[in-house]
């Protein structure tokens, strides 16, 4: 293309307008290559973070699979201990069990046998004058549990009716005794009584359930219901150290004084008494049970 020259005088207008118009040209080609290069520059690091981002995920997904796979394994083993020990403590509580159910049934024969004894001991010999604590008697059989056993009288046996000497009157006839002086003589002799101690145990709210008056020892008048003492001759029913109305406290802890007996009554939790029970014999009973 031919450049139309200038006309005279102007020759420096044109040449500065082509100078200009080269300097623009050579500056819009510049700020093309900067802007391809800053989106070459943000399109790596895209690329970069996501790479980065894909291992990230990677090696969690990783840690978090071999974690769990872990615990899995860890609280198995804890189900099958759980599950051993469990098996073991039913085995143990099963021989408990069936220990305790021989035992009873040890303590039921063992029962029997003693009673069956005491009862042939009793049949044998009598009922002896004066027990100790240590002497366990045998249960009343037949009696309801409010009313008191008829005290046993005693007769002399037969050996001692023949030993005796042969009272004769004027002809030399024998007399024998009838059962009225029988029962003179036993009206007449003193009355045995029985002495006993027992340790009591009460709890803090559970009074001790007797009612009680006397100035020589304690005499017991009556049993109170829902009392420690109640709850005892639930314990032993029929056995001579069940306390019942008409026996007399002669001791608590070692004090003999009535006040202080009584004082040791209320107070105390644990009272060790010394119970004296007087056995009568009565002449006028309706029925005489002659001992062996």
């Amino acid at each position: 293309m031919s450049q139309v020259q200038a006309p005279p005088g102007l020759e420096a207008v044109s040449c500065h307008h082509a100078v200009c118009s080269g300097a623009a040209n050579a500056g819009g080609a510049g700020g093309t290559g900067a802007v391809l290069a800053e989106d070459l520059k943000a399109e790596l690091i895209r690329q970069v973070t996501e790479a980065c981002q894909q291992q990230v995920s990677l090696k969690t997904e990783e840690a978090v699979e071999a974690l769990w796979k872990r615990g899995q394994k860890a609280i198995t083993s804890m189900q099958q201990q759980h599950a051993a020990s469990t098996e073991q403590l039913r085995s143990q509580l099963a021989a408990c069990t069936e220990s305790y159910r021989s035992l009873e049934r040890e303590t039921v024969v063992l029962r029997a046998n003693l009673e069956a004894m005491m009862k042939h001991l009793t049949l044998l010999f009598g009922v002896p004058p004066h027990c100790s604590a240590s002497f366990p008697s045998f249960d009343q059989v037949g009696l309801p549990e409010d009313e008191e056993p008829s005290p046993l009288p005693v007769y002399p046996t037969d050996e001692a009716v023949q030993a005796q000497p042969a009272q004769t009157s004027g002809t030399g006839s024998e007399t024998v005794p009838s059962p009225t002086s029988l029962a003179e003589q036993t009206s007449s002799s003193p009355a045995s009584s029985t002495t006993f101690t027992l340790t009591l145990r009460r709890a803090d709210t559970v009074p001790a359930g007797l009612m009680v008056q006397g100035e020589d020892g304690l005499l017991v008048e009556r049993v109170l219901p829902g009392g420690a003492v109640e709850a005892w001759n639930r314990q032993c029913p029929g056995d001579f150290r069940e306390i019942r109305p008409g026996d007399r406290i002669i001791s608590i802890n070692g004090q003999e004084d009535p006040c202080a007996m009584h004082q040791e009554f209320l107070t105390k939790y644990l009272l060790k008494m010394t119970v004296r029970r007087d056995d009568t014999l009565r002449a006028d009973a309706e029925e005489f049970v002659l001992q062996a």
